[in-house]
């Protein structure tokens, strides 16, 4: 059991403020029924969860691989270069991905 808000951001829905927005505009349903609070414990492997009629689940191992170009730093933050981060698209950068190499 975990968080709804939690498990919605670990299918890489949103952050945790934009997740809230989505469950206050009762867009989310456990079970058919809409839910609008995050704090709520839920199963994802007995409980059916919806975002806008689409199923949540959390994704399984991803592997992204991509040609580092020069001028970039292989990290998730730097205050003083670029990093591979910010070479991938907007959707996978809440996926709590792990740069390496």
């Amino acid at each position: 059991m975990e968080r709804l808000d939690k498990f919605l951001c670990d299918c890489g829905v949103g952050t945790r403020s934009q997740v809230k927005q989505i469950l206050k505009s009762g867009r989310v349903t456990v079970d058919g029924k809409p839910e609008k609070d995050g704090a709520k414990k839920v199963d994802p492997q007995t409980q059916q969860i919806y975002l806008d009629g689409d199923a949540m689940g959390k994704p399984g191992l991803l592997v992204v691989m991509l040609n580092k170009p020069a001028g970039y730093v292989t990290a998730t933050e730097d205050k003083n270069d670029k990093t591979v981060m910010d070479l991938l698209p907007a959707c996978y950068r809440y996926l709590d991905l792990k740069p390496v190499g």
